[in-house]
């Protein structure tokens, strides 16, 4: 058996996920990759996936999901008894909700003008 490989954070990455492109968008991607310094393409993705713009249109689905987390993060909350037990990754879905609702906001402004 070969040894766990871990992120910076001691995380051992373990999930694939996968999608499909055309020739010309890999080309594309390919070359971004090379020019932007990454030096693996898995680098690159979860740069340019977590890292980057998100522009959100609601629907009662998202709504739903937002529903779910904010009960997950109030459930980790309350089980937390001291200040110093906080952790970084507990407040990651709250920044990205942060970000959707600002962006649905931006496109509601965008819409009506």
């Amino acid at each position: 058996m070969s040894v766990k490989n871990v992120d910076k954070k001691n995380r051992w990455r373990n999930q694939y996920v996968t999608f499909r492109i055309s020739p010309e968008e890999r080309e594309i991607l390919e070359t971004r990759i090379q020019l932007c310094g990454c030096r693996t393409k898995q680098e690159y993705y979860l740069e340019s996936v977590l890292h980057s713009q998100i522009n959100a249109y609601g629907n009662p689905y998202m709504f739903i999901q937002f529903g779910k987390h904010l009960e997950l993060i109030l459930k980790a909350l309350r089980e937390i008894d001291n200040i110093e037990k906080l952790n970084e990754e507990l407040f990651e879905p709250i920044y990205i909700m942060i970000e959707l609702i600002n962006s649905m906001k931006e496109n509601k402004e965008i819409n009506n003008e």
